[in-house]
């Protein structure tokens, strides 16, 4: 026990977490990085707005598909990493908003009749 309060196997399996939340941050980066490029070349606003909202859920749904694995686990570890994926993930949407919808083309004006 370290400290007393966690074995050496816990702090193993944290340390492999912490591995596994860097390199989904990075995946979830390119992710958002990608999907602004692509609803960038979307020419059509509602197109472009159903693929950023699609991109994000989809994003979303996986995450909670990792939550819900980690509880059936009953693995407290598992249970915290994917709980703190979530968050980074939540902060990088919220970091990368304004880049999202600046990336989907204005409503162009009516024509004047």
């Amino acid at each position: 026990m370290l400290f007393g309060l966690i074995t050496s196997k816990d702090l193993k399996k944290l340390i492999e977490k912490g591995e596994e939340i860097m390199a989904s941050l990075a995946e979830l980066q390119d992710a958002v990085a990608a999907l602004i490029v692509d609803v960038t070349a979307e020419g059509d606003t509602i197109k472009a707005a159903v693929l950023a909202i699609t991109g994000l859920t989809s994003q979303v749904a996986t995450l909670t598909q990792e939550l819900q694995d980690a509880i059936a686990l009953g693995d407290p570890v598992a249970i915290q990493a994917a709980a703190d994926a979530i968050k980074v993930q939540n902060d990088l949407i919220v970091s990368q908003t304004a880049a999202l919808a600046a990336a989907i083309p204005a409503v162009p004006e009516p024509p004047v009749v």
